[in-house]
């Protein structure tokens, strides 16, 4: 009786898993790309920053 809706729940577990993992799959290469161009941009500010404070400095 309690389990009545076991494996409606089960299927409501594996379809959010679906839908979580599939995002992913789909847009994580996305976000992968963004950060490494994200971290490059960063570094070269980063670095012209402090070559600018030693000149002046």
């Amino acid at each position: 009786m309690q389990l009545d809706f076991k494996p409606e729940i089960a299927a409501a577990v594996v379809f959010v898993l679906l839908i979580i993992l599939g995002s992913l799959c789909v847009f994580g290469w996305h976000l992968a790309r963004t950060k490494r161009e994200g971290l490059i941009r960063y570094g070269k500010l980063a670095s012209r920053y402090v070559t600018e404070f030693e000149k002046n400095g």
